[in-house]
C-alpha cells in the first residue's frame, strides 16, 4: 500500500498571494503563484498556474481540496467548484445568500482515481 509519509508520494499545496478577480456570472479558473509543498512536481509557478498535474507513472486515488474566499457582500450567488482536465466537473457547491458583513468562504473536497496527465483546476463563481 501507499502511506502519505512516504517521501515520494505526490502531493501539493498551492495558494494565491494576491487577489484574483473573479468575472461576473461565470466560472472564472484560479492561478496560484505560490507553493507551500510540491511533492513530485504537480503544480509550476511559471506554466499552466492554475493546474495541479499528475505525474507520470502516478495514476491512483486522489484527495483534492479547494477554499475559495470571498469579501462580504450582501447580494448575490459565490461558487467554487474542483474540475478535471478543463472539462470535467468533479465537484462543487454555491452559496445563494451573501453577508454584507462577514466573508463567505467555500471549501470543497472531492476524493477519487486520477490517471497521469490528468490535472485539477479550482475556479470561482459570483454574482
Amino acid at each position: 500500500g501507499h502511506s502519505l509519509s512516504s517521501a515520494t508520494q505526490p502531493r501539493a499545496v498551492v495558494y494565491n498571494s494576491g487577489t484574483q478577480s473573479v468575472n461576473d456570472s461565470t466560472y472564472t479558473v484560479l492561478t496560484f503563484d505560490s507553493e507551500d509543498l510540491d511533492v513530485g512536481g504537480m503544480h509550476s509557478t511559471v506554466s499552466n498556474t492554475s493546474r495541479l498535474t499528475i505525474p507520470t507513472g502516478c495514476g491512483g486515488f486522489y484527495l483534492v481540496m479547494g477554499s475559495v474566499a470571498y469579501p462580504g457582500s450582501a447580494v448575490g450567488v459565490r461558487g467554487a467548484r474542483l474540475q478535471k482536465n478543463g472539462a470535467t466537473d468533479l465537484i462543487y457547491s454555491q452559496y445563494f445568500t451573501a453577508s454584507a458583513s462577514v466573508s463567505t468562504i467555500i471549501d470543497i473536497v472531492w476524493m477519487g482515481v486520477l490517471a497521469a496527465t490528468d490535472y485539477v483546476e479550482c475556479s470561482a463563481y459570483q454574482t
